[in-house]
């Protein structure tokens, strides 16, 4: 599992829940339970001892590796969606870390749940409106 990386840093780490008992555990974090059908979900996670100089590029690192296990999924016709744990919403990292015996050093940033989709998902629209060409222009 590899995505591009600020600064080569390649800081993250990646926990993978196949067991029902801890999904379940894991709905019970969240209003929607995201990984009540899942077939298994990827915790994406930080490992700050591998951060370079600039302070918070772990953010895109994260996202980038999340947005590639996703593409790779898709390619596969698994369904995957992501989910935050990290900015911190009701303590939710704490919860992930004693949940998965996630060290300090470490941080809980985004879960992904995959399975097989139930029925097919609404497309994804096009809207050009959202580019702008030169400078932005309000529409």
């Amino acid at each position: 599992m590899n995505a591009p990386s600020a600064m080569a840093s390649r800081l993250w780490e990646y926990i993978v829940i196949r067991d029902r008992a801890m999904l379940e555990k894991i709905n019970e974090m969240y209003r929607w339970y995201p990984t009540r059908n899942a077939a298994f979900a990827i915790v994406v996670c930080a490992d700050h001892r591998k951060e370079k100089s600039q302070p918070m590029t772990w953010l895109f690192d994260i996202g980038f590796a999340a947005q590639s296990l996703r593409l790779q999924a898709e390619q596969l016709g698994i369904a995957s969606v992501p989910y935050l744990i990290y900015p911190d919403p009701g303590g939710r990292v704490d919860k992930f870390r004693e949940l998965l015996n996630i060290p300090g050093h470490v941080t809980p940033a985004i879960i992904i749940p995959f399975g097989y989709p139930a029925a097919k998902g609404r497309d994804q629209v096009w809207d050009p409106t959202i580019v702008h060409r030169e400078k932005y222009k309000n529409n």
